[in-house]
């Protein structure tokens, strides 16, 4: 049975520590959720943490790409504490779902697929986020559909559906049993994204196949990233992952957007980019 309380969650792009979308989204009465994956510069990620926590007066979250003491102490250490902690549940354990308990934080684990990991932290968390095929960056075989039908059977924690979004998918996926959705691609062109100035012209006439799917050798882990024309970076990491059969942490170091181009990174983009012309033209800003 569907949630009567369906709640909408917009993460910032990954890698840029820029919390100017996450501020808007938690004024418009959304949650606001500073994403940390691809983030190279932990320091300019606890500066946007900070500016995050003094300019929204209601609850935000924060995607953490690891949980090595260093990404703990920065949430431990914030003067504004999150609502949410989002951590891949590969890196969740009993010992770090306890500290971000005693700090006053929930946990929503991000998963790829039901697994015996996943099975072995839902006790531990507050919820999931369901990470799509069609999501940028590293993703499972499954499409978010097929997680949401799979979830819904396995757990009674709510769970949050990433990648394939729109308004129509989200009507579907909460008919299905989903707590809200997550938009991030999305947003990529609203008035409050800083790359919208850059990507006007090359998301206009954006189909999603533009994107490069790199698999390992077992079939069942894959990243996806943008590969535009000229980008020589894409296709040597493509190449790359494809030599040594597996998706190492460098391969996934080598994603994150970036305000100058594909130096400091490769776009994290997924299929959800075909949505941002049309969020443009239908609403303009997030909030």
């Amino acid at each position: 049975m569907a949630s009567s309380r369906f709640d909408v969650w917009a993460l910032t792009p990954a890698g840029l520590s820029d919390p100017d979308i996450a501020i808007a989204a938690c004024r418009a009465g959304g949650l606001g959720v500073l994403n940390g994956e691809c983030t190279r510069d932990i320091g300019s990620f606890v500066a946007a943490l900070s500016k995050l926590g003094a300019h929204v007066q209601s609850d935000f979250g924060v995607v953490l790409p690891d949980v090595t003491r260093a990404w703990l102490d920065v949430v431990a250490a914030a003067p504004q504490r999150p609502e949410i902690v989002i951590v891949d549940a590969e890196h969740l354990g009993p010992a770090t779902a306890d500290e971000f308990r005693r700090m006053g934080v929930r946990v929503y684990a991000q998963a790829r697929g039901w697994s015996r990991q996943t099975r072995a932290v839902e006790p531990l968390v507050d919820g999931f986020v369901l990470k799509g095929h069609e999501s940028g960056g590293e993703v499972g075989e499954e499409t978010s559909f097929i997680l949401a039908a799979t979830f819904a059977r396995k757990t009674r924690k709510p769970f949050i559906v990433r990648g394939g979004m729109n308004e129509l998918s989200a009507a579907a996926v909460r008919t299905a049993g989903a707590s809200g959705v997550v938009l991030d691609d999305q947003l990529l062109l609203l008035e409050e994204s800083a790359l919208a100035p850059r990507l006007g012209h090359a998301l206009k006439h954006f189909t999603g196949t533009e994107t490069q799917l790199c698999e390992d050798a077992t079939g069942t882990r894959y990243l996806r990233f943008w590969s535009p024309p000229g980008f020589q970076s894409a296709r040597e990491l493509a190449a790359e992952i494809a030599a040594r059969g597996d998706l190492g942490h460098d391969h996934r170091a080598a994603l994150g957007w970036s305000l100058h181009g594909a130096d400091l990174g490769l776009p994290p983009l997924g299929q959800d980019g075909v949505e941002a012309i049309g969020f443009q033209r239908r609403y303009g800003r997030v909030g």
